[in-house]
């Protein structure tokens, strides 16, 4: 059996046992008490009530016209439930037992407003005193938080007394004791009630320090719980707020227990909802938890005007919703091992079983012992330290589990710190591959270079053939972006930095068209051999421009078509040449040839470029040609096409906007006649 299943178990069987110890037993003959062991007694059955509901009954009438209306007693605690009106009880006690030891009667229900005692003297009664801790300017004739009256002994055999009790809750527990043991049990009240608050206010203060420490509402919701509902309402429910606290404040006291308790249950919830976390174990039961909340405040605000039977049990049927929501959501949570909720579990179970104790024992159930009377307080006293415990270890979990996510983050920091610097080298080394600024002798080349990550899957190559002359121009996109393609682009700029190799190496010159299949099929084989272990395929496209005739010569393999600006006509034109991506079985590839013209443009540039200004367009009717055709227009070289598109790249990602994918760009223009500077150095390198 779980630990925490044998304490439940023990609690209850200390509850039970402790209950159903009987107080001292009397001998009631003819309705008169006539001898007890001078320790509490608890002589319900000895006593003869009448009830009057209009409350109109004078004390003379009583005695005149309504003595024969007593009823004899058939219960140790008379119980008229919720009724407005006046309790009358007559009891008879034999004088001599009176004047040996002293004697106390005590009606056992605090909650009564007002009381009158009266003893009686031929055919009147004469009032001896009046008790009622919510009595303005009462005189009590004894102390006590409980409604207790001295008896003196009377001339005769036997002295007849009689009680008038105004309240709304009619329950009796009427105990007789001797003057020794009504100041033993006063100091024990005292006693029990001093360690009561002591415990209320140290886990409220420990609770509110911890709340300004650690800045958790659960705290906070908790302290109030503290306060309302186990100071101000359980504390007022046995009678000891209004005694120890405002004994005069008739008014306030009188509106303070319907009106504390409804508060106090609301924090009671918002602690539970909170601390059992039920908003994530239990959407459901926390929907219904919101709504009550919002229910509660509304009884709390009419609980400051109303105090009738309805107010009262619908407070009550709030109360068992309340229980039933939150131990349907703590049951669960304590069977999974969850300790901080079997602490919770057994705290409500403890508070639970003293009050049902106290209730047995006010309805004549089990007999009256101090635990009974006490159990609220108890229970109460109990729950607060164990639910304290609970929010400790609730602290000691999350410390644990912060510990542990802060060990996991510094792991995790780690791990990035070693990634970055890879990364960073990664970056260094891609940035090697691509090719560096030359000296361009009858044309302009510029160059545009962004990834989407810190590394990117373009590439882009140029250089031109010191033999010939020959301008060499491609440019690749592997499949995806990322680490993956940007190993790959440096596979494929290895295989052309060999093939360049061995060209410059060859005695003969090859021809523009051959030494381009080659390179791609030498490009295709190396792809088909590394990136289909990764499912990567690269477009390509490889081009030779010759800058004395203007002829293009280009290989393309599933790459966006170049486009072609002729500055005389004004016109944009695509080289329309496709073939099969790099990376498949076959290699076919086919060649195409166009001319530039002085003062052309022939730009070339992979998909991310177009994806990026799809999502910068202010103009849905604007096409791609109609975009680029108005950017070569407004330009007068190769580096302002790619400043134009730098410029409105710039301001797509300023907008919080994320390129999807690498951006590359290459723009040739044949410079516009022979005569033109030569030998100046241009952007080739990545931007």
């Amino acid at each position: 059996m779980p630990f925490w299943v044998k304490c439940l178990v023990v609690l209850l069987l200390l509850f039970v046992q402790t209950a159903r110890e009987a107080f001292a037993d009397f001998d009631c003959r003819d309705g008169v008490v006539q001898s007890w062991s001078g320790e509490a007694a608890q002589i319900g059955a000895c006593i003869e009530y009448f009830f009057d509901p209009t409350s109109a009954i004078t004390a003379g009438e009583i005695v005149s016209t309504q003595g024969s209306q007593f009823r004899q007693s058939t219960s140790r605690a008379p119980n008229l439930g919720f009724a407005h009106g006046t309790y009358w009880m007559r009891v008879r006690v034999d004088s001599e037992l009176v004047r040996k030891s002293g004697a106390f009667l005590s009606l056992g229900n605090p909650l009564i407003d007002r009381a009158m005692f009266y003893e009686k003297e031929g055919g009147r009664l004469r009032e001896l005193g009046r008790s009622g801790v919510v009595v303005a300017g009462s005189e009590e004739s004894v102390s006590d938080r409980d409604m207790t009256f001295r008896l003196s002994a009377g001339s005769g055999r036997v002295s007849e007394f009689f009680v008038s009790a105004q309240g709304v809750q009619q329950s009796f527990v009427p105990t007789l004791r001797s003057e020794v043991e009504f100041n033993h049990h006063q100091r024990l009240e005292y006693l029990v009630f001093g360690l009561y608050f002591g415990v209320i206010a140290v886990m409220a203060l420990y609770n509110l320090s911890l709340f300004f420490v650690v800045r958790e509402t659960v705290y906070l919701w908790y302290v109030c719980a503290i306060v309302f509902f186990h100071g101000f309402c359980f504390a007022g429910l046995m009678g000891a707020t209004n005694f120890f606290l405002w004994p005069e404040a008739t008014t306030f006291a009188q509106r303070q227990l319907p009106a504390s308790a409804p508060l106090g249950l609301l924090f009671t919830v918002l602690f539970a909802y909170q601390f059992l976390q039920i908003e994530q174990n239990h959407p459901r039961v926390a929907k219904l938890l919101r709504a009550l909340c919002v229910v509660l405040v509304v009884h709390f605000s009419m609980s400051i005007f109303l105090f009738n039977i309805w107010h009262i049990t619908i407070g009550f049927a709030f109360q068992v919703a309340a229980l039933v929501l939150v131990m349907s959501s703590a049951i669960p949570q304590a069977r999974k091992g969850v300790r901080s909720a079997r602490l919770f579990l057994l705290a409500w179970v403890s508070i639970i079983v003293a009050g049902l104790v106290f209730c047995a024992g006010q309805f004549g159930l089990l007999n009256h012992t101090f635990l009974s009377l006490n159990g609220p307080l108890l229970g109460s006293a109990v729950e607060v330290v164990l639910l304290s415990l609970a929010l400790g270890d609730k602290i000691n979990t999350i410390r644990l589990e912060k510990e542990a996510a802060q060990q996991i983050a510094l792991e995790n920091a780690r791990e990035r710190a070693v990634l970055d610097a890879e990364m960073s080298a990664a970056v260094a080394v891609q940035s090697t591959l691509l090719p560096p600024s030359m000296n361009s002798v009858g044309y302009e080349l510029s160059t545009y270079y962004r990834v989407a990550e810190r590394v990117g899957g373009d590439w882009f190559w140029h250089s031109q053939d010191e033999r010939t002359g020959l301008v060499y121009v491609y440019i690749g996109d592997v499949t995806g972006h990322g680490v993956p393609s940007a190993l790959l682009t440096g596979v494929i700029c290895g295989a052309v930095a060999s093939l360049e190799s061995e060209f410059a190496k060859s005695s003969t010159d090859v021809d523009p068209e051959e030494r381009l299949l080659t390179t791609a099929r030498n490009i295709n084989e190396v792809v088909w051999k590394t990136g289909a272990r990764s499912n990567r395929q690269v477009s390509m496209c490889l081009l030779c421009f010759d800058p004395e005739t203007g002829e293009v010569v280009s290989v393309n393999a599933g790459h966006p078509f170049p486009l072609i600006w002729h500055a005389q006509d004004m016109r944009l034109d695509s080289i329309v040449s496709s073939g099969p991506l790099m990376g498949n079985a076959t290699g076919d590839f086919s060649v195409h040839r166009d001319i530039l013209t002085h003062g052309d443009y022939l730009m070339l540039f992979t998909d991310g470029l177009f994806e990026a200004r799809e999502r910068l367009k202010t103009e849905k009717s604007s096409s791609r040609r109609r975009e680029m055709t108005m950017i070569f227009k407004q330009c007068n070289s190769a580096s302002d096409v790619t400043d134009r598109i730098t410029q409105q790249l710039s301001v797509f990602t300023d907008n919080e906007n994320s390129l999807t994918d690498d951006v590359s760009v290459i723009v040739l223009r044949r410079r516009e006649s022979p005569d033109e500077k030569s030998g100046q150095i241009l952007g080739g390198a990545a931007a």
